[in-house]
């Protein structure tokens, strides 16, 4: 499904995982809050944790998947699609985003000429 948005086509990120579905007794977190996430992105996956900490949560990340990947950047999105925050994905594909507040949010992943929109995160 294709996003307009600023003149941009943004291409939907498909779930693969959501740790949150895993049996309780095979999964080893410690906070109810914390989970992992994985997208698929084109031809790589966008690989995400929420880790909660004192007074934020972090969410961390990395593009997986092919060999030299091109430079790109995520952007948390509010709930009018601005962009709250940005993080440079580093050369290794990682990223870290620290996010203030407890809600609900969107992720936009740029990666080179291709951008892919994130459906809803629950952070909280």
């Amino acid at each position: 499904m294709l996003h307009p948005i600023s003149s941009l086509y943004l291409r939907e990120a498909i779930l693969v995982m959501d740790s949150r579905s895993t049996p309780s007794s095979l999964r080893h977190q410690v906070f109810q809050s914390a989970w992992n996430k994985l997208y698929s992105v084109g031809s790589c996956y966008l690989d995400l944790s929420l880790k909660p900490e004192a007074g934020y949560s972090l969410l961390l990340g990395k593009v997986v998947g092919t060999v030299g990947h091109p430079a790109g950047a995520i952007y948390l999105l509010g709930a009018g699609g601005e962009r709250l925050e940005t993080a440079q994905l580093q050369s290794s594909g990682m990223f870290r985003l620290p996010i203030g507040r407890s809600g609900t949010y969107a992720l936009e992943l740029e990666l080179g000429t291709e951008h892919f929109i994130v459906p809803p995160i629950d952070v909280g």
